[in-house]
């Protein structure tokens, strides 16, 4: 498998066909030949990253044995776009339920006969799909793709959900949303003349990684503290929920592995020797793709006696390679559904991260 290249402003600079007017200005076409084709609603940008959100979410779920077609056909699904299943080959061949396109976009289907996937970046030529050594990204440019011959790029049409389930695409993003949900009923309350004013938005303080994490042992081990260590993980990413990610001043380290190797106790003092594999870092809202590994000493305190006190490095949170997918491939169909256009460098950034995430392997 190729290593993941940097390709977030590329994959929102969605290609779509280009007519040149300058050819078109001095040739007179008569009116009876000019006709015009019937304008057909097909996956757009912002629809694509929905289902490239679906299909990083749906990566924890879906099976290793997936073949390929059940996968596509669950992925988009899931992501609010229903289509009859029919196999790869019936994709290659061609159905209603899609338009072949030239020019891909991040979320468009990629079929050769007896095979399809999910384009993730068409500057770097990757696709994510059901493969021999289990659910990941290849580049379709390599040797053993081109021996498959060429293949055909498929954009969904938008108008078949309906036809096909009567489910529209909305709902389903609002399903992945991370936004706090509340009821909807409310009691009938008849209004003064004056309405009263709009409360205050509710600010969210910033998600803090705990400055002591308290390990409940009398002298405690490599395991007793990796425990702990790995339930103050899972309390990160719960506070993380409804959370945008770039908002948040600390530095977040998404780690695929996390373990403590060594511990020192002399006294009321000691230290653990934690080595941590990183997949990916976002700090200051810049992400770093850049894979490292690294030990250091955390601090321990007797704390009375049966606790001690572990101190984790300071201002930065700590995130599971599992949780962060989820987080992020949630924030990316949450902003593809409000379509808001200043949000377009945080799409490019959460496809750039989700997509090398997406690739390594556990």
């Amino acid at each position: 498998m190729r290593a993941w290249r940097n390709c977030a402003v590329c994959l929102l600079l969605l290609a779509g066909g280009i007519v040149s007017s300058d050819a078109q200005q001095n040739k007179v076409v008569p009116a009876a030949t000019a006709v015009k084709a019937p304008s057909v609603p097909l996956l757009g940008a912002e629809d694509g990253l929905a289902v490239l959100a679906s299909a990083l979410d749906f990566r924890n779920q879906a099976s290793e044995k997936a073949d390929c077609s059940h996968l596509v056909h669950d992925i988009y699904e899931r992501a609010g776009f229903t289509y009859a299943y029919v196999t790869s080959n019936d994709l290659y061949t061609g159905t209603d339920e899609f338009r072949r396109v030239m020019r891909p976009q991040p979320g468009d289907l990629i079929a050769w006969p007896g095979h399809v996937g999910i384009v993730v970046s068409p500057a770097s030529h990757t696709f994510y799909s059901s493969l021999n050594s289990g659910l990941g990204v290849e580049s379709y440019d390599s040797d053993y793709w081109k021996r498959r011959g060429r293949p055909r790029f498929l954009r969904y049409i938008k108008e078949t959900a309906t036809a096909v389930a009567g489910t529209v695409k909305t709902p389903a993003l609002k399903n992945t949303s991370l936004e706090t949900k509340t009821s909807s009923s409310t009691p009938d309350v008849n209004d003064a003349d004056d309405p009263l004013p709009a409360a205050a938005p509710t600010k969210l303080e910033p998600v803090q990684f705990p400055r002591l994490l308290v390990v409940d042992s009398p002298k405690p081990t490599a395991a007793d503290i990796s425990e702990t260590v790995t339930n103050a993980l899972a309390q990160a990413a719960e506070s993380m929920k409804g959370r945008n990610i770039f908002g948040q001043p600390q530095a977040f380290v998404v780690v695929r592995e996390i373990r403590v190797d060594r511990v020192k106790l002399k006294g009321a003092t000691g230290w653990a020797e934690v080595a941590t594999t990183e997949a990916a870092s976002l700090t200051n809202g810049q992400s770093n793709l850049k894979k490292r590994q690294q030990k250091q000493r955390w601090v321990l305190r007797r704390r009375d006696t049966q606790s001690w006190d572990l101190v984790p490095p300071q201002g930065t949170v700590y995130l599971n390679q599992e949780d962060a997918v989820s987080l992020m491939s949630q924030q990316l169909a949450a902003m593809a559904s409000e379509k808001v256009s200043e949000n377009t460098r945080q799409k490019a950034q959460l496809v750039a991260v989700l997509g090398a995430l997406l690739q390594v392997k556990n």
